[in-house]
């Protein structure tokens, strides 16, 4: 009754009359009781071949719960060998779930990733209504992914319901898209005889075929031959077989990683019922985040997203370290005490790894090495080295996530997207707690156009979350991972990659500068008070290299930035040296110091004055030699960064403050260093309306 009910189910998506392979009739099925021993009154499977027909129909043993059949044909054809050998030759090797290339590959503790799991695993076994037949897991790199893809994979295999899989590892030269197909349909042909049938006569009848595109390929190799043997057999629909795709974004193309997903996406959305479902797992790359957010996609495609700040993911961490940790104090039970390691120790390890499993299986190989040998001392320049200090030797515990890290970055579509990046990101690294910088906000702090920033960091989403132009003026770029920044400012470990904060600092305070400079030009060419709010928004978008979408946004944008500037810009400056230094003093000639002053500014000034009269002559004290209108009006008063320096200035002034001028000509503008101020909190003495 229920195989009646899915060829019913069938034949409504498909018509009764559906061919079962370009034009060709469906081959006669086998008839129930017509093949009866006399003698034992068993049923005895029958082979009917149809002349012109391309399959083989075993119609006995079908049942409901699946189509493996327990009558296969004894001997190959000589199509049916040259096919296999096409597809041998043609596919990726080492791509399959038990591969002797990946027998060493990451999988889950039994207690870990327990929900997405049995989530995932539900939607095999359609123990719920299956509304998608593609599900596609996207997460950062090293939050566990492959691992995951990996355990499914072998309980799927273990049930009969693994289809076939593949495992792109660029590293390991899995990615290779033009093989893609040729490594599915060679594990579906091993494992399943109808479909083995049709896909050798195809491959005899043209084997050309795998010099067509990828889409032609998986419609011909894979839609059409699963299509005929669902007509042929409608009970395969009840239990589909799995195809995994893990990695897809290890690819060698971005185009095929979309394409292939495209021609998954649009098939099922096309075709109600199908033998074959889809587990994809890859990073969230921007031609994949792309392609989710497209309007019809939610349809096709249910997501899963894997992240690092989650709860689980992080108690999931824990539970796998103490779980390694145990294993190694077994290996080396003879000098290994049972209350190894010690808890603190565990804690630091746990802390810092967060929810990213590659940093915690990183660590615990590097403490359990057999070629080291020597646990306990691993322990200690783990403990070292997460703390924050230097440690001896070349290797470090964390040297094979800077290889995961170091490969991320050479993904990069050129050098001078490497250099941006490096720019973008060592501002948020080292000024972020200044000021909450938005995305669009950054961009404009450092003179880029909305191009510019998404091309230099359209490699680095796997480990950053970089908001969508839509979010881009209220999020900021955030690292998943705080190992990612740690790797990016430690230059030994990141090299050529490496955030350099001389660089930074400078970048910030040369555009800070001229950003100042752009909106006192703007406000004085238009004749406008910068009070106006009208002024305010053209002397702004004067200078605006990503231009907000309505003149409200444009004040939130001006708002950010120019708080960022007049705390940040100045500390910057503050912190150069040698000709960075001087290239900044140079923008300083004619700057308007009429601005507002916060705390940082007093770093500023404490920085110029030590620069010394010979490299700048924008700083002097007030003295009777000065000209009138230095002093003209009132004076804006700053405090003392350090007790040092207000000591150092007091010869200077009186008990009260200390005057100096700063600027050059008319632009010079009277400063008074308030003494005796204790701790320097930023102090505001006059500011522009927000």
């Amino acid at each position: 009754m229920l195989l009646e009910t899915v060829a019913a189910i069938v034949s409504r998506f498909l018509g009764k009359d559906a061919p079962l392979d370009e034009g060709q009739n469906l081959p006669e099925r086998t008839q129930r009781g017509s093949s009866h021993s006399q003698d034992s009154g068993q049923q005895t499977p029958t082979v009917v071949r149809q002349t012109n027909s391309r399959v083989y129909a075993y119609a006995a043993n079908i049942t409901p719960d699946g189509y493996q059949l327990s009558s296969v044909p004894t001997t190959l054809s000589e199509d049916a060998k040259a096919g296999m050998q096409i597809l041998a030759e043609k596919r990726m090797a080492g791509a399959e779930v038990d591969s002797d290339a990946r027998k060493y590959a990451p999988r889950c503790h039994p207690e870990t990733r327990r929900t997405l799991r049995a989530r995932i695993i539900n939607w095999i076994e359609g123990k719920q209504t299956r509304y998608w037949r593609m599900l596609w897991v996207m997460g950062p790199a090293g939050v566990g992914k492959s691992a995951v893809a990996q355990t499914v994979a072998e309980e799927m295999k273990a049930q009969g319901q693994l289809g076939a899989t593949l495992f792109f590892s660029r590293l390991n030269h899995r990615d290779d898209p033009s093989k893609i197909i040729p490594t599915l349909a060679y594990q579906l042909a091993v494992k399943h005889p109808q479909y083995k049938l049709i896909i050798n006569r195809r491959l005899a009848e043209d084997p050309t075929i795998f010099e067509k595109t990828l889409r032609t390929q998986l419609k011909e190799l894979i839609f059409e031959p699963f299509r005929t043997i669902m007509v042929r057999f409608p009970s395969t629909v009840i239990k589909p077989i799995l195809v995994i795709l893990d990695g897809l974004d290890e690819c060698r193309c971005a185009e095929a990683q979309c394409e292939i997903i495209e021609c998954i996406a649009e098939h099922v959305r096309s075709t109600d019922v199908f033998p074959i479902i889809w587990l994809i797992c890859s990073r969230p790359e921007w031609h994949l985040k792309y392609l989710v957010t497209m309007p019809d996609f939610p349809t096709a495609c249910r997501r899963e997203e894997l992240r690092i700040d989650d709860l689980e993911a992080q108690e999931d961490v824990a539970l796998f370290l103490h779980a390694e940790f145990a294993k190694i104090r077994l290996r080396f039970r003879d000098y290994l005490s049972p209350s190894w390691p010690p808890a603190d120790a565990v804690q630091l390890i746990v802390a810092t790894a967060s929810g990213l499993f590659a940093l915690a299986g990183v660590v615990v190989r590097f403490i359990g090495d057999e070629a080291v040998g020597d646990p306990s001392a691993q322990l200690a320049t783990c403990v070292t080295f997460l703390g924050g200090k230097s440690v001896p030797g070349a290797i470090h515990p964390l040297h094979a996530l800077d290889l995961l890290y170091r490969q991320i970055w050479n993904n990069a579509s050129s050098p001078t997207a490497n250099v941006t990046a490096r720019r973008i990101l060592g501002a948020y690294i080292l000024y972020s707690h200044t000021t909450p910088l938005s995305a669009q906000a950054t961009a404009n702090l450092l003179g880029l156009r909305q191009p510019e920033f998404y091309n230099s960091s359209k490699h680095l989403h796997s480990v950053l979350d970089i908001p969508g132009a839509a979010e881009a003026l209220q999020q900021p770029v955030r690292f998943y991972h705080t190992s990612f920044g740690d790797y990016l400012i430690q230059p030994l470990r990141s090299r050529e990659h490496s955030v350099d904060e001389g660089s930074v600092n400078y970048n910030v305070a040369k555009h800070a500068i001229e950003l100042q400079k752009k909106w006192a030009i703007g406000e004085k060419g238009w004749g406008l008070s910068r009070t106006s709010p009208v002024s305010i928004h053209i002397s702004f978008t004067a200078g605006l290299t990503w231009d907000a979408t309505s003149e409200d946004e444009s004040q939130n944008l001006l708002h950010t930035v120019r708080s960022f500037i007049y705390r940040a810009g100045w500390k910057a400056c503050s912190k150069l040296e040698g000709q960075n230094a001087m290239d900044v003093v140079t923008l300083l000639d004619d700057f308007e110091f009429q601005i507002p002053v916060f705390g940082e500014f007093s770093h500023f000034v404490s920085w110029l004055y030590h620069l010394g009269p010979s490299k700048q002559s924008i700083l002097h004290f007030r003295s009777s030699n000065c000209p009138a209108h230095h002093s003209f009006g009132a004076k804006i008063p700053i405090y003392a960064p350090s007790v040092d320096f207000e000591r150092e200035i007091a010869p200077f002034g009186d008990k009260h403050s200390v005057s100096l001028h700063l600027g050059r000509g008319s632009r010079t503008r009277e400063f008074a260093i308030k003494r005796n101020a204790g701790p320097t909190e930023p102090r505001i003495s006059h500011e522009y309306p927000p």
